[in-house]
């Protein structure tokens, strides 16, 4: 199997990039329509806008893009050039 193929960043890490992480009361409250529509569904977004939970997810990635590069760095020194191809 090639390098490449065994080094590839994993796809559920694969994202827009979020530096900053966000700020919960920064961000807008869900609609009372959206909320009502929701209850009889099985999420919640705890009364908080979802763009917070997509910013939220797409820092979440970042992290942990930076936590596996690090690992990855550390088996193979090669990695760290391969991956910003």
């Amino acid at each position: 199997m090639p390098f490449r193929a065994v080094t590839e960043m994993p796809k559920f890490l694969q994202g827009p990039t979020w530096e900053e992480e966000p700020q919960r009361d920064k961000y807008g409250n869900e609609a009372v329509q959206d909320m009502v529509e929701k209850r009889d569904g099985n999420l919640d977004n705890e009364g908080k806008a979802g763009i917070y939970w997509e910013h939220l997810m797409e820092y979440e990635q970042t992290q942990l893009r930076k936590v596996y590069a690090e690992a990855m760095s550390r088996q193979s020194p090669r990695w760290r050039v391969l991956e910003g191809d």
